[in-house]
């Protein structure tokens, strides 16, 4: 019998036990309920969806937590996909209690993931951090809790460690770690690096138990015991992200080898940074500055100088650098002013900067002397360009201090000395010794990230208008784009 039938049969049995009773009929036909009995509903079965369908559906929920939870108790045929979303990342959140006093450890998540193996499978993403404004302790040894939690999520891809102090197991930890045969080396495709310091001088450790096998980013970062590693480390990672201070580049050491590096990404936060951390008794803050080095771009040009060659994409954002106050106009030694000999296979070189304005609705520049530098900076950089460069992309951070139409002066609008400034660029781009240079992106970057700004928003159309007008060369070559 087709379910159709059944159905019908039903509501007539219904339909003939209301009329039967008189006291059911003084109730209005609206309060009537038809509920299928259970057998019926045994035969219903919900239709089976393509799971490429079905991921489309999970991947547009991944943000709604609640409707995921929802759509795994739907059927057997739903549950896995979304038990992938809804897994697929972990925070842990450490407190700064004691361990024996503090049920939320590293250890406990460890046991947990024992109990419940159903669940590590699914976790791609892990990020550890404190619950508050202070420094929490890592060991980073091959049998500390933290390689021990690792080893228990076979698919675990991406570790953050964010405001972190690496460190010796601590006598707790010793007391409750079995010692035995060292555990294989893991694999991950990315490992961060966001406010850590590394006194101990261990960091090597979580390098030489973890191989990164694409990104590794250094945010604000002081790790200087990465030359310590092995004698003669190898990196097989792919991309270099590092967020610190110029004078604060990371060393890795003379005899390190990064056969695959292909992308390296500096966003420099300034010269001889400040990094933010709690008091020895964690109830006073403190601030602890960068090393200094003998040169400030030193650091970087060694490693230029070592690994350059292999690298297809250049990323350097100058936002938070003062051209005209921290890189003085007679420097020359810098190795982004010589790209040519440093990285002969450069096809990608993307260019961050600030641009201060005086007016929303002019590319007046507030402080034209610092807009000078910038562009200088930029100028040099682009002719030391090698000729095998395809793609320049500069990503823009615009903050207009006069956001009013009311507040623009007359002079705003008038035409200044910047505008040579945007013609030495425009001229440097569109030089015959870029001979395979395809496209210039002008893009917006992000406002405010504690990891890698990213240059992937576009601008508004405002300013693509403006900007349009001071590359027209690119844009008659149609080389010009804004997305």
């Amino acid at each position: 019998m087709s379910f159709k039938k059944k159905l019908h049969k039903e509501v007539r049995a219904a339909l003939r036990k209301w009329l039967r009773f008189p006291t059911l009929k003084k109730k209005p036909r609206s309060e009537l309920r038809l509920r299928p009995s259970r057998a019926l509903m045994r035969t219903l079965k919900l239709p089976i969806l393509p799971l490429e369908l079905l991921d489309m559906i999970m991947d547009y929920l991944r943000g709604d937590r609640a409707t995921l939870e929802a759509c795994s108790l739907i059927s057997s045929h739903w549950t896995p996909a979304a038990q992938r979303r809804l897994f697929r990342s972990l925070k842990i959140t450490i407190s700064h209690l004691e361990p024996a006093a503090n049920p939320f450890t590293l250890k406990a998540f460890e046991s947990f993931f024992q109990n419940t193996p159903y669940i590590a499978p699914l976790i791609t993403s892990l990020h550890i951090c404190p619950n508050a404004h202070y420094k929490l302790s890592l060991a980073v040894d091959p049998h500390s809790a933290l390689m021990c939690l690792l080893h228990e999520l076979p698919k675990l891809q991406r570790l953050t460690l964010n405001c972190a102090r690496l460190s010796l197991p601590s006598f707790y930890e010793a007391q409750h770690v079995d010692i035995g045969d060292s555990p294989p080396r893991l694999s991950l495709q990315r490992l961060s690096f966001c406010s850590v310091i590394d006194k101990a001088c261990v960091a090597h450790e979580i390098l030489e138990a973890i191989s990164v096998e694409d990104t590794l980013e250094i945010c604000f970062s002081r790790v200087p015991s990465l030359e310590l590693a092995m004698s003669a480390p190898v990196f097989q990672l792919r991309n270099l992200s590092i967020k610190n201070p110029l004078d604060s580049f990371p060393c890795f050491g003379d005899t390190a080898e990064f056969p695959n590096l292909r992308t390296l990404t500096m966003d420099i936060a300034g010269i001889t940074g400040k990094i933010f951390s709690m008091g020895e008794d964690d109830s006073s803050s403190e601030f602890e500055l960068f090393p200094q080095s003998y040169d400030r771009h030193h650091r970087m040009d060694v490693f230029m100088e070592k690994h350059g060659a292999t690298l297809e994409t250049l990323r350097l954002n100058f936002r938070q650098l003062v051209v005209s106050r921290d890189i003085g106009p007679g420097d020359t030694d810098w190795s982004i002013y010589r790209l040519d000999a440093a990285c002969p296979s450069l096809w990608m070189l993307e260019l961050g900067f600030q641009l201060d304005l005086r007016s929303l609705f002019c590319l007046k520049p507030l402080m034209p002397d610092d807009f000078k530098a910038t562009i200088n900076l930029l100028v040099r950089i682009v002719n030391s360009a090698p000729k095998t460069l395809t793609h320049i992309v500069l990503a823009v951070h615009i903050f207009p201090i006069n956001k009013s139409e009311e507040a623009i002066e007359p002079e705003d609008l008038d035409e200044d000395e910047s505008d040579e400034d945007w013609a030495r660029l425009a001229a440097a781009l569109s030089s015959t010794s870029l001979p395979n240079l395809v496209s210039v992106k002008v893009l917006k970057q992000e406002s405010k990230s504690p990891f890698i700004i990213a240059f992937t928003e576009a601008l508004e159309d405002r300013y693509q208008q403006m900007i349009s007008g001071k590359f027209t060369e690119l844009k008659r070559r149609k080389m010009l784009y804004f997305e």
